[in-house]
């Protein structure tokens, strides 16, 4: 094992000594720069394993008031090895709150003045209206896949069962390599430091794909990289961009009928039409409703690829949507419309026919009313 005393310390580890070795309380600009570096990082650690803005920050302050507290008392064995000692109690206070909610009141009772010593940098933001305008210049399939895994932060394997598609299509459209994601993310210059994670690692570590050791090491190095953390903040600003997006009636796509289940249990209220083939079938919006869905029914087994011909009495011209993701084993193909658009218009037609090839599997009608 490497001597504590033969390293080279770290700014983390450096301000810990000049805490430790103060009296207490007398260390408090030391206090606000250990803050200011540490209590980003345990809030994206609390992000990555809660999924719970609210309780990734219970997490932040709860460990940050327990290191500063054992810094002042002297408990910290290795000061230089700030870090690791976060990460132990990143870990241990994450299990206390998944068993049972968080004994935090008691420390921030006694010591919560120590959460007024620095602010921290403010986490990046996307608008939502431009993340809708760029998910709008996707393919149908790359609009599906984006949307499924950014909004339920969904690993490659789940995504792809429900758009018959392969994780690895999954994963090809989804990095930000890849053209389909590159437009939705404004990247600086890659910063080309081999000890920085590769954005693809990130993305999936932040969906859950990567194993337990993997996972390990990359919350460890998360701990002691803000180069890293920043990107990680993000893809983290993509999802919450994504989900804004949506809730404002933004997005219009194809997805399975397993996300609009998972819609509905986070609370949405859901208005659908199922429309069976070569029926017409009235339809509307009411002001309550956050998400308006059309479902076709069709005979999709054994078929590759579906395309979707849409016409509207508010424009003769048909529009031909191409390889439309769906799910094979439900029977169906779900259109999440853009509902922000559709309270705009005034009453109209609308007829879809869905194509395997140029072969017809379904026509259907539907009549919007105001």
């Amino acid at each position: 094992m490497e001597d504590a005393s033969t390293l080279t310390p770290s700014p983390e580890g450096e301000l810990a000594g000049c805490i430790a070795a103060s009296s207490p309380g007398q260390a408090l600009e030391a206090e606000a720069r250990l803050y200011r570096l540490l209590a980003p990082r345990v809030r994206r650690y609390g992000l990555r394993h809660l999924r719970d803005a609210d309780a990734a920050s219970d997490l932040m302050q709860h460990v940050m008031v327990l290191v500063i507290e054992r810094l002042r008392s002297g408990d910290v064995r290795e000061p230089q090895r700030i870090v690791s000692f976060v990460l132990g109690a990143c870990r241990m206070t994450v299990l206390e709150m998944r068993s049972r909610q968080a004994r935090r009141e008691a420390l921030l009772e006694q010591h919560g003045e120590l959460l007024a010593i620095a602010d921290i940098a403010v986490e990046p933001r996307h608008d939502h209206e431009r993340v809708a305008a760029c998910l709008e210049r996707l393919s149908e399939r790359e609009r599906s896949v984006i949307l499924m895994s950014f909004y339920e932060e969904r690993p490659a394997e789940d995504v792809a069962g429900t758009l018959g598609l392969s994780p690895g299509n999954v994963r090809v459209i989804r990095p930000p390599r890849h053209r389909a994601a590159a437009r939705l993310r404004r990247r600086g210059e890659e910063r080309g430091m081999s000890a920085h994670l590769e954005f693809d690692g990130l993305l999936a570590y932040w969906l859950g794909e990567t194993d337990e050791a993997s996972t390990s090491a990359i919350d460890e190095h998360l701990l002691g990289c803000d180069a890293c953390g920043a990107q990680l903040d993000e893809l983290i600003a993509l999802a919450r961009g994504v989900r804004e997006a949506l809730a404002a009636g933004l997005i219009g796509a194809f997805v399975a009928p397993a996300f609009v289940a998972a819609l509905a249990q986070r609370g949405a209220k859901v208005r659908e039409y199922r429309v069976p083939p070569g029926a017409s079938v009235a339809c509307g919006v009411a002001p309550g409703d956050d998400v308006l869905v059309a479902r076709y029914p069709a005979r999709l087994e054994g078929l590759q690829r579906v395309d979707a011909v849409v016409q509207t009495s508010l424009d003769a011209a048909e529009r031909r949507l191409e390889d439309i993701p769906f799910d094979a084993a439900s029977g169906e193909v779900v259109w999440l419309a853009r509902l922000a658009l559709v309270r705009t218009l005034p009453a109209h037609r609308i007829h879809v026919r869905l194509l395997a090839g140029e072969r017809v599997i379904g026509r259907y009608t539907l009549d919007h009313s105001v």
